[in-house]
């Protein structure tokens, strides 16, 4: 199994260059190099960048309600970690945590690896 070892790419997603890269600005994982790349390589990129901008929203609302909830006095982040499936409020997070975690597996670079690690700890 020799190609187990193979790093994963995480430089430009048109070259390849590593050095200077800014993200995508929609899904902020892909890298590209330039402006050029970025609108060359858009196409192709597009569908996995909204699934997964729309899934990190998504993500993002469901984090608000739960923390700005005046109905809720308890700060579930801190008072019930270990504990969150057990909670039915926080299953909308979870469940839009989830759908982020496996939108991101569409791209597969390091940073994608990186922030689908982050998501499930």
């Amino acid at each position: 199994m020799s190609g187990m070892n193979v790093p994963l790419p995480d430089g430009c997603g048109v070259c390849g260059k590593e050095d200077n890269t800014r993200l995508c600005t929609g899904c902020r994982v892909m890298p590209y190099c330039s402006v050029e790349h970025q609108s060359f390589h858009r196409p192709e990129h597009k569908s996995d960048c909204n699934r997964i901008k729309k899934c990190s929203d998504a993500m993002k609302l469901q984090e608000k309600i739960l923390r700005f909830n005046p109905l809720n006095d308890l700060d579930v982040f801190e008072e019930s970690r270990g504990r969150f499936w057990e909670i039915w409020a926080t299953r909308p997070y979870m469940d839009a945590r989830l759908d982020y975690r496996a939108a991101l597996t569409f791209i597969r670079n390091a940073t994608s690896i990186k922030l689908q690690l982050a998501t499930l700890m």
